[in-house]
């Protein structure tokens, strides 16, 4: 026996045997009566949902420190583009050192 005839065999037999396996499921699910796909858990939520009213920029201000740069920060702590390359430029960006206390 060759190996091209041993493993054409082996396919042979996988595939009777998945497709045996496929017809019995189909008929067993026919005399069960349909596709009962058994218990379902269903969930309901204890607690009403509630509106949150996002605070005003005015409200979050921070005031930035003497000798920092004004315009690459803003209150949310999100940095443009364009001032993330001047701060890159400034080396004031330390992505890979220690954080100090």
């Amino acid at each position: 026996m060759t190996w091209i005839k041993f493993i054409s065999w082996l396919a042979a037999l996988y595939a009777f045997y998945y497709l045996l396996n496929i017809a019995w499921d189909f008929f067993r699910n026919k005399k069960k009566g349909g596709n009962d796909a058994g218990p379902e858990l269903h969930f309901e939520e204890a607690t009403a949902p509630l509106q949150v009213v996002p605070e005003t920029l005015e409200e979050k201000k921070v005031e930035p420190k003497k000798g920092s740069n004004e315009a690459a920060a803003s209150a949310l702590g999100g940095v443009r583009v364009k001032d993330l390359f001047q701060l890159a430029k400034l080396e004031l960006i330390a992505y890979n050192q220690s954080v100090t206390f």
